[in-house]
């Protein structure tokens, strides 16, 4: 993946902690825009992913509107579930 990820200069977005992943949809900017997080361990954890952007983000499966600071969205994940987030655009 590592390879791929630089083969094809692909943005990075580090999350944490172990054993988390994100894939992150981003606008012709490069701006993110949808935010899949993945919990697929047995544990719940509060996620962080870095997105490098600070927005309103709304949990689109559930209710809820979370807020992204310092470019950091955190999250708190169920074992064994994903989250998806999409960018609120202004009101």
């Amino acid at each position: 993946v590592g390879r791929a990820i630089e083969a094809l200069d692909l943005p990075a977005h580090p999350c944490e902690p172990d054993g988390v992943f994100a894939t992150v949809h981003e606008d012709r900017e490069g701006t993110a825009q949808v935010v899949f997080v993945i919990n697929p361990t047995q544990e719940d954890v509060v996620a962080r992913v870095s997105l490098g952007v600070d927005a309103a983000w709304e949990d689109l499966l559930e209710e809820g509107v979370t807020q992204s600071e310092e470019g950091l969205l955190e999250l708190r994940l169920r074992p064994r579930t994903v989250r998806m987030m999409g960018r609120k655009g202004p009101d």
